[in-house]
């Protein structure tokens, strides 16, 4: 799907198909496109199903989730609840909810289920999305201008404004990334 969206972005003009396909899910806020990737997107609805499974349906259905989890050990088929277990795995995230925790203090959380899951919603965005950042940091044409973003002397919030504020045409919008990426031929690569 997300290769779909790219070209119909590429058809309409506002994505360079030889610019950074990670940068068109970065935030806007970080120098990217800001559209949302399908795999995030699925990822955080899972969590957010299994936090609910955990929270409530465990409290209405009793043993809905210890069904679940002797589901999951007998027929060695995934359930919602081990897709979860193994995102915040992958995102080294703990919930001790899910029963994934780093250590025996965080078992015992005694904060509120709902300010639990808006909590691990929230980390696993920043992950996520710092993942796409080094993504985009370790290609060697694509990185320079996010790399550069970086440096101290550069003022980031000034430099991704027009991309935040989002009053520049699509088109344009997409020849600049391009440009920026280093895909289009402009007169600084002429010159070198």
């Amino acid at each position: 799907m997300d290769v779909q969206t790219r070209k119909v972005l590429v058809r309409c003009g506002a994505h360079n198909p030889a610019a950074s396909c990670v940068r068109v899910h970065l935030h806007r806020s970080r120098g990217g496109r800001g559209l949302n990737a399908l795999t995030i997107v699925w990822e955080v609805e899972v969590l957010r199903s299994a936090l609910y499974l955990k929270r409530v349906a465990d409290q209405r259905v009793e043993g809905a989730v210890a069904f679940m989890e002797d589901y999951e050990r007998k027929e060695r088929k995934q359930t919602i609840l081990g897709l979860a277990k193994q995102i915040l795995e992958r995102y080294r995230l703990f919930c001790s909810l899910l029963g994934v925790v780093e250590t025996e203090a965080e078992a015992e959380d005694d904060r509120p289920p709902a300010k639990v899951a808006k909590k691990l919603i929230s980390q696993l965005y920043r992950a996520q999305q710092a993942g796409l950042l080094e993504e985009v940091y370790a290609k060697k044409i694509h990185g320079v201008y996010m790399r550069e973003l970086d440096k101290p002397s550069v003022d980031k919030r000034l430099s991704v404004k027009w991309l935040v504020d989002g009053k520049v045409p699509q088109k344009v919008e997409g020849g600049i990334v391009a440009a920026q990426d280093g895909v289009t031929l402009t007169r600084r690569r002429e010159v070198s």
